[in-house]
């Protein structure tokens, strides 16, 4: 999947479409809350017995990148989204300072 600064790769083993859908979902909202003019490219790589996400978000301000593993796919999505989040808080407290 790729679109408006979001690059998105499945490697390993494709998830169902239900899956997909939650972690479409994640992704567009880590990338609606990055930096404006932010490109992002994620990938979860998939075995039978774990599932790997990794996150790059480049902009002018910084560079965000978070990985995180689970057995679970979404669970993964869902741990990398938190740390992405924290960082973008800690990038917003200083923005302005």
């Amino acid at each position: 999947m790729k679109h408006d600064g979001i690059e998105f790769v499945y490697k390993g083993s494709n998830p169902e479409n239900e899956i997909k859908q939650v972690i479409s979902a994640i992704v567009e909202k880590l990338h609606f809350n990055s930096p404006s003019d932010s490109a992002m490219k994620m990938v979860l790589n998939s075995t039978k017995n774990i599932s790997k996400a990794t996150c790059r978000i480049a902009s002018q301000t910084g560079v965000f990148i978070a990985e995180a593993t689970n057995k679970n796919p979404v669970i993964a999505i869902t741990m990398l989204e938190t740390k992405m989040r924290k960082q973008f808080e800690e990038w917003r407290k200083s923005r302005f300072v």
